[in-house]
Parts: structure tokens; C-alpha cells; sequence
């Protein structure tokens, strides 16, 4: 067998290895960390993407807890025709599989036409099985189906040669979708870029058209601004932007306990030593120019540490950044040197991967079926309604999932914030009998005096109609 036939057959058969693997169990089981309240997110981003189906475009995505900000709808947009060709949601969560998937398997293309094959599968292999990037090839969210495509960008800053204006401004429109997925990976996404533009020294023109098309990617959220009076800017300027900070790293106390608990969940196998003592190698090997790659990653890892939230997911970027890194600096060591740093690290992942979090737990699946029960047996009004959720989470109250569900089944849902106009509510239950007298959420209040007018138990959750 020639050798592109190998490295076809190799491409093949590692996209079905890490199909096979983000697939696993990923309908009935944790696909990210437990702290975080994945259900809830991805619950809203259906009912969004569905909206868009029916027509009703959006020019913003997700609101994120960074001060009530918004940014463009690229994630929504990206899984909407998904949705929309299967119809179900399960198919986003493997077309999110497929995406992690596929991107590493073109990496490992590309990687394997500068170096040896073997060895750049390892280095491939050694950031797929890494747990962070696991849980978020199985959680579809704009907080974590972003790190395929900088995988892609970092690719590009690191091994491609930018020369045209035209790979600026690709490469600074990509960097803007990115960011506008989630803003936590802004540090990574610009230091990386001032690097490789000292490394190359760029020209003045070159910068320009990456920062122009970087603001470009922002477009949207202008056209929002414009249509609805600056509500985000007036929002952030009120002082929201001090309800975040005041939780943050340098004004609350930098958490050294919590960052180290961060990186053991979030990459088991490497631990914030171990990349130190990489980064003493690895700077002991390059030119000056190209030490500043490194030097942008410890500044990076700096600016999230002092200024950042210590949220799990918050972290992937820059576990990411760091590993790509050290692949690239791995990569051109001494073959056996860098076979065994890539083969220990690889096996690392492996041993010491938290199986704890392939458990069962409360998806969409486990609640689906009993819900679409009771809208088939009971007569539930089309319009005038609205949704609360009671469970273990008190930021699941509005009930996303079940907004989605209702909505894809031909009922017009009243928003969130009309709970004093609808006639109607469903309270669905996941935590058996509700004794609503001492119920006292601002979602039930304006229904405190309603007549409850039926019942019914399904599977494992209950479902109360109300009517004012």
C-alpha cells in the first residue's frame, strides 16, 4: 500500500475511533462536567434554533453571565439546519460529535505531511483523549462547540505561513466567530495572533485587515444594538459588568485550590506542573522570535487566572492553547524524545480519565418521553401559556427544555418574562409532588391564585396545569 493510501486509511480509521468514542453514551450520561448546568444551556439554544426554523431570525446568541452580554448568533446558526433536516435533538449533539471529529482528523492530515505519521497521530490522539475536549465534543453549547475552530486558527498561527491579505482576513473573521461564541477565549485568540505577527513581523497593513475583519464578525450585534437603542452597551455601562468582576480572580482573592482542582477535572493526566515543565524545555529550544509563542500562552494563562472566573469550561481554551503549544514545540524535538513525551502523555489521558462522569444522568432523553406523553393524552391549549420547570437546579426554573419540546410540537409559548400575561402554566416537575403554598418563585407568583385543573404522572415527572 502506497503511502497516501495510508495516511487515507489512517484518517478514516482515527475519525471513527473519535466518533466512536465522543458518541459513547453521550444521549444518557454527563457530557460535560456536573457543575455545569449543560441541560438548562442547550435546552435554550433548541428553542432558539427552532425559532429560527419558523422564521424568526435573531441577531444575537446566547445571554452570557459576563454582565448580561450578548454576541453574534453564529452557534445558533451553525446547528439550526441540523435541527431543521432531522428534526430532533438528538441529531445536534452528534453533529457536534461529528464536527470535534472531523477537525481532528483533518489536523492530523495536515500535521502528517510536515512530520511522521505515527507521530503526529500520537500528538492528535494525546489532545482528543484529553477529558476537557471529550466533554465538550459530547455538549453542543457556545461554550464549548467553539474549540474545534480554534484548533483550526491556532493551526493556522502556529504551522501556516499568512502571506496574502486575504489569510488575514480570513484567519481575523475566523478569530471573530470564535470570540463571539464565547468571549472567555478573547486572550488566547489575540495573544496568539500579536505573536505570530512579531514572529513574521507583520506589516501595519497585514494587522489592520485581521482587526478588520475580526470587528466585522460583530455585525450582528451592531444591527441589534442599533434596532433596539444600545439595550447591551446601556446595560454593561449601568455597572453589570461589576456583578462579574466582583466574583473574579483579583478583586475576590486568586483561588489556588481552585485552579489546580480545574486543571486536574478538565486534563486529569496533566497537571499544571507537568506543563511547566514543558514550557522550561521547550524554552530552552527556540529562537527568541518564536519564544514568544510561549510567552503569549503563560501571559494568557496569567490574564485568566488574575481576571477570570474559576469556571471549568472557562478554562477549556486555555488548557487547549497550551497543549497545541507543546505539540508544536514537541513535534520538532529529537524523534525518540518527543515519541516518548507524546506516547507517556497519551497514556496518561488514558489511565487516568474520570470514567466517573459516564454516569446516568438527567438529559432530554430521560425527561422527553413521559412529556410528549401527556401532550398527546391531555388537551393542552395552543397559545396563552407558559412554562415552569421544578428540579434540582433553581437556574432551570423557566423550563428551556420543555419551551423547545412544546414548541416543536405546534404550541406557541409566551416568553420568560410574560409569566403576568399568559392565561396559562404548565409546572413539570422532576422531583415528584410540589407543594405549591410554599412555592415562591417569581415564575409562580403571578399563578398563586390560579385554579389547578389537572395532574398527571408520566415516566418520572409530574405536570400541573393552571389556568388564571
Amino acid at each position: 500500500m502506497n503511502k497516501n493510501k495510508v495516511l487515507l486509511v489512517s484518517i478514516f480509521l482515527l475519525f471513527v475511533f473519535l466518533f466512536s468514542i465522543y458518541s459513547y453514551k453521550v444521549l444518557s450520561s454527563y457530557r460535560a462536567v456536573p457543575v455545569y448546568n449543560w441541560d438548562s444551556d442547550f435546552g435554550r439554544d433548541l428553542y432558539f434554533m427552532n425559532r429560527i426554523i419558523k422564521g424568526d431570525f435573531v441577531l444575537t446568541g446566547p445571554q452570557l453571565s459576563f454582565a448580561g452580554l450578548r454576541l453574534s448568533p453564529y452557534y445558533f446558526y451553525l446547528f439550526a439546519p441540523v435541527l431543521f433536516i432531522f428534526n430532533t435533538w438528538k441529531a445536534v449533539v452528534f453533529a457536534n460529535v461529528f464536527l470535534f471529529s472531523a477537525v481532528l482528523s483533518l489536523v492530523f492530515f495536515a500535521l502528517s505531511r510536515k512530520y511522521n505519521l505515527f507521530y503526529s497521530l500520537l500528538g492528535v490522539l494525546w489532545i482528543s483523549l484529553s477529558s476537557y475536549f471529550i466533554f465538550s465534543a459530547r455538549s453542543p453549547g457556545n461554550a464549548m462547540s467553539y474549540l474545534p475552530f480554534l484548533v483550526l486558527y491556532l493551526y493556522a498561527v502556529l504551522w501556516m505561513r499568512l502571506i496574502k491579505d486575504r489569510d488575514l482576513l480570513l484567519l481575523g473573521f475566523l478569530a471573530g466567530v470564535i470570540v463571539n461564541f464565547h468571549p472567555a477565549v478573547l486572550p488566547v485568540v489575540f495573544l496568539s495572533f500579536f505573536a505570530k505577527a512579531f514572529k513574521e513581523r507583520f506589516s501595519l497593513k497585514k494587522i489592520s485587515a485581521w482587526f478588520f475583519s475580526f470587528l466585522l464578525s460583530f455585525l450582528p450585534v451592531l444591527a441589534f444594538e442599533i434596532k433596539n437603542n444600545f439595550v447591551i452597551s446601556k446595560t454593561f455601562l449601568s455597572g453589570r459588568y461589576s456583578d462579574y468582576l466582583g466574583e473574579a480572580g483579583m478583586l475576590a482573592g486568586i483561588n489556588a485550590e481552585k485552579i489546580i482542582e480545574v486543571f486536574n477535572i478538565s486534563l486529569s493526566s496533566s497537571p499544571f506542573g507537568f506543563y511547566l515543565l514543558f514550557f522550561m524545555l521547550l524554552f530552552l529550544i527556540f529562537s527568541s522570535r518564536e519564544r514568544i509563542f510561549f510567552i503569549s500562552g503563560l501571559i494568557a494563562l496569567l490574564v485568566f487566572v488574575l481576571f477570570g472566573r474559576v469556571v471549568y469550561h472557562y478554562f477549556f481554551p486555555y488548557i487547549l492553547f497550551l497543549q497545541i503549544l507543546v505539540l508544536y514545540g514537541v513535534l520538532r524535538l529529537n524523534k525518540r524524545v518527543g515519541f516518548f513525551i507524546l506516547f507517556f502523555s497519551v497514556f496518561l489521558n488514558i489511565f487516568y480519565f474520570p470514567l466517573q462522569y459516564y454516569v446516568s444522568a438527567r438529559t432530554l432523553l430521560s425527561v422527553e418521553k413521559g412529556f410528549l406523553q401527556v401532550l398527546r393524552e391531555k388537551d393542552i391549549p395552543k397559545k396563552d401559556l407558559n412554562v415552569m420547570l421544578v428540579n434540582r437546579s433553581p437556574l432551570s426554573a423557566v423550563g428551556w427544555e420543555y419551551r423547545f419540546l412544546l414548541e416543536q410540537n405546534g404550541y406557541k409559548v409566551d416568553s420568560l418574562y410574560e409569566y403576568e400575561k399568559s392565561r396559562y402554566l404548565l409546572v413539570v416537575s422532576e422531583m415528584g409532588e410540589v407543594d405549591f403554598r410554599n412555592l415562591n418563585n417569581w415564575e409562580f407568583k403571578p399563578f398563586a391564585s390560579a385554579k389547578l385543573l389537572w395532574k398527571e404522572k408520566a415516566e418520572n415527572i409530574i405536570v400541573y396545569f393552571f389556568v388564571k
